[in-house]
């Protein structure tokens, strides 16, 4: 069975945090596993396993929908579209057209920091399950830094599709939120009242803090806001050592 990674990140990005990223993939990532990065105007040099897509020229409906709502106004992230409609459309048009059992997100801001097979990113979609998320009831809606979809599941290109369409039709400011969070949960609880597809929740229970950590333990870490800062001491206590 074979599984790739999606992920996407700006130039500023890449300086600021998503270099340890891209470090980790090539330091710890079985090269069984398939990579695609959705960038614009960033050249690095990568093992075989890991290709760039050209995100403008390859997913114009990005641009579009970018164009077509920069007149909004919104109140503070979460009703900021445009801002997370990047890794919407990334994960969309890898779940529709890449050669994979299984794909999985990682945002940029996660870093592998021990060996990552690919029988173990296998795992963390049990079978009988069509996506698995990390659910936060703390806050009432998953976190995203990582992702995990079954491509061989009838009913997978109906999920991308209804995803891609909260955005190609606008129709994601009908929602409470308008975050990439947001439109999963809602397409997610859509299609599991229909009866056509099963998710599997990652998170540990009762967990508000920390739940991306624990439940990748000793494999994969997420750092947010002041990230360097933040990646240097979550680096150090999950591997005991100064960095």
């Amino acid at each position: 069975m074979s599984i790739a990674i999606v992920s996407t990140f700006s130039q500023q990005n890449y300086n600021e945090y998503a270099k340890y990223f891209v470090d980790s993939l090539v330091k710890y990532l079985d090269r069984n596993v398939q990579v695609f990065l959705y960038l614009d105007d960033i050249k690095l040099k990568l093992p075989s396993n890991i290709h760039t897509i050209n995100f403008s020229k390859t997913v114009p409906n990005l641009g579009a929908f970018r164009e077509r709502n920069k007149h909004r106004t919104f109140k503070d992230f979460s009703t900021d579209a445009c801002r997370f409609s990047f890794k919407s459309y990334a994960w969309c048009h890898a779940g529709l057209t890449k050669p994979a059992d299984k794909l999985i997100w990682l945002d940029a801001d996660t870093e592998l920091y021990n060996p990552v097979s690919e029988a173990y990113l296998e795992s963390t979609l049990p079978v009988g399950h069509y996506t698995s998320h990390l659910w936060r009831p703390t806050y009432g809606y998953t976190e995203t830094g990582y992702l995990g979809w079954n491509l061989t599941h009838p009913y997978s290109d109906e999920f991308f599709n209804r995803y891609e369409n909260y955005y190609n039709s606008d129709s994601i400011y009908t929602l409470p939120a308008y975050t990439d969070c947001h439109v999963y949960d809602a397409v997610r609880a859509q299609m599991e009242s229909e009866g056509t597809i099963k998710s599997h929740n990652l998170s540990p229970p009762d967990v508000s803090k920390d739940h991306f950590t624990i439940a990748f333990k000793n494999y994969i870490m997420h750092y947010k806001g002041d990230r360097i800062t933040k990646r240097n001491k979550t680096l150090a206590k999950l591997k005991g050592i100064k960095v």
